[in-house]
């Protein structure tokens, strides 16, 4: 599974000393946007041909958290891959 940049990604968590093949883009989702206000970030990630298959054929999908386990949650998205689109320029 590779994290990817989405149109609604808002910000981006860079491992110090490593290339943007690293890059963790995420959208910080906000207040009045989720339930009871927190803040909540989301990230995208886009499986495999074969994690695809494997999930067909049964596989799980296992969450890893370094430094304790805050609450998390997965789910199924449908956020286009990709850049934003640009705002339009007034003229």
């Amino acid at each position: 599974m590779k994290p990817r940049r989405t149109v609604v990604s808002n910000t981006v968590f860079a491992l110090q000393g490593a290339t943007e093949d690293s890059d963790l883009w995420a959208r910080v989702y906000a207040p009045g946007e989720v339930e009871d206000g927190e803040v909540v970030v989301g990230s995208v990630w886009e499986l495999t041909d074969d994690e695809r298959a494997a999930i067909a054929d049964g596989a799980n999908v296992e969450l890893l958290v370094w430094g304790g386990q805050p609450p998390v949650a997965l789910r199924l998205s449908n956020y286009r891959l990709g850049k934003p689109p640009a705002p339009e320029e007034d003229t």
